[in-house]
């Protein structure tokens, strides 16, 4: 028989933290069990707030988190909408963001290894733009869309495409507008000369003074002209993130890199009405 002091002990048992009974059909409760109030109610004891995103002080002896928890700056909280200035006050000084991700590594890196990584995107990124243009052109499509669409659009994107990246993930490397230009400028001039080298010598054997010289002329002025003007807008990328203090957005110079696209497409369909015209070099 249960004693009348064991009764009382398993109604205890069964009690909830406020004092009420439990139903029997209730889930019992987990020994770890503690009541709402021992419990940290602070918006920073949620899970998207712990170290692994925001590392404790260095005054702070806490445990350090594996290098398995650490979770990118591009996806910080406090680069959220919710969590702007203007909403929540200011950042706290240890909370991690992209902009002072990107300072720190600004203040790692020297004005050295800045132009070394511009003198490679100038060598490699007018190379790396015509391979990149003839493995996306082997779709087929009808010659004029070919001409004037698929063609300058993607010639001008892979133009651009490495010095978008640089400024994209590796914007501390670009110390000023100048080298963006530079190598976007470079990319143009580059692939221009691949481009005619192949023109002039697989594509048309033997071919007149005249259409030598156009394309070493008009033709080299028109990619390098469309790919700095898509180096402004690279630029324009760059320049507003710093001046916004917040990760890069492609939207910022997108009007830029539109308009060569557009240039180079109604240069390309003009040449072929001349061509279909009867204009010979």
């Amino acid at each position: 028989m249960m004693q009348p002091e064991d009764e009382l002990s398993s109604g205890r048992d069964n009690e909830d933290g406020d004092g009420l009974a439990r139903s029997p059909l209730r889930q019992p409760l987990a020994e770890s069990h503690q009541k709402k109030s021992d419990k940290d109610a602070s918006v920073f004891a949620e899970p998207w707030m712990e170290d692994m995103l925001h590392p404790q002080a260095a005054h702070n002896s806490g445990t350090a988190q594996p290098l398995t928890n650490h979770v990118s700056e591009d996806q910080s909280v406090w680069d959220e909408p919710g969590l702007s200035p203007a909403l929540a006050g200011e950042t706290p000084p240890d909370g991690v963001t992209w902009y002072r991700w990107y300072m720190k590594k600004v203040d790692a890196s020297s004005g050295l290894y800045s132009w070394l990584t511009t003198l490679v995107v100038v060598l490699t990124s007018g190379v790396f733009a015509v391979v990149a243009t003839f493995a996306a052109q082997t779709i087929f499509v009808s010659a004029l869309i070919a001409i004037t669409v698929v063609g300058p659009t993607t010639e001008e994107i892979m133009k651009i495409a490495l010095t978008l990246w640089v400024v994209e993930k590796r914007p501390w490397l670009y110390r000023n507008g100048v080298q963006i230009l530079l190598c976007a400028l470079a990319s143009g001039a580059a692939f221009s000369a691949v481009e005619n080298v192949l023109y002039l010598n697989i594509y048309v054997p033997n071919p007149p003074p005249g259409l030598a010289e156009w394309r070493w002329t008009v033709c080299v002025l028109l990619h390098s002209g469309c790919s700095t003007i898509s180096g402004i807008g690279a630029w324009k990328i760059w320049q507003q993130f710093q001046q916004q203090r917040r990760a890069p957005a492609l939207t910022d110079g997108a009007g830029w890199i539109v308009a060569a696209i557009v240039i180079h497409g109604t240069y390309n369909g003009a040449v072929t009405v001349m061509e279909l015209s009867g204009f010979g070099f």
